[in-house]
């Protein structure tokens, strides 16, 4: 039986690619901003908000379940999450709710946006290493230095599946957020 998958990473770190991953392994996923309690029994593999928050809840709710912690320069991140922010205010509801908490604001500020990134990864990484050191990985996806082979490697050994035929390029759904 495959493990659940969940992909602790903040928005813009790659979690839509990692979703396309999931998929072609054969990960039945959602995707992101997952509202519904009753969605996490559905899908195979969540990512993004709120799921990147919620780890520690998902970690004792869905026992032996995969985590990956999608990565990104901070300063490519905070460029394109003001592009995201500003392109898609944040209207009164959930999806205002889940980024106050994760950010601190529903607009973009650099400042806040820096600290809960800066936090999180931290947050995510000192939980996994106490609860979960071997359900647990890091891939930066949106790094260019790191070749596609390693990233699949990554993720292909923390689900225990074969990686795909050598040379199987990383989807890149919003290539416009690609670091160059």
């Amino acid at each position: 039986m495959r493990p659940r998958v969940f992909g602790v990473g903040l928005s813009k770190t790659g979690t839509t690619s990692l979703c396309k991953m999931l998929r072609m392994l054969g990960w039945k996923n959602v995707g992101h901003y997952v509202l519904e309690a009753s969605t996490y029994d559905e899908y195979d593999a969540i990512a993004d908000l709120p799921v990147a928050t919620r780890y520690h809840m998902l970690d004792l709710r869905f026992p032996g379940s995969r985590f990956v912690l999608t990565t990104r320069n901070v300063e490519s991140w905070l460029r394109s999450c003001e592009r995201w922010v500003n392109k898609r205010p944040s209207r009164p509801g959930q999806m205002s709710d889940i980024r106050l908490e994760t950010y601190g604001t529903t607009t973009f500020d650099e400042h806040m946006f820096r600290e809960a990134y800066l936090r999180h990864e931290k947050c995510v990484k000192d939980y996994m290493r106490g609860h979960a050191p071997d359900r647990f990985v890091e891939i930066p996806l949106c790094d260019h230095y790191t070749c596609d082979e390693d990233k699949w490697f990554a993720l292909c050994n923390l689900v225990g599946v074969p990686t795909p035929p050598r040379g199987t390029p990383v989807p890149w759904e919003n290539p416009s957020w690609k670091d160059i």
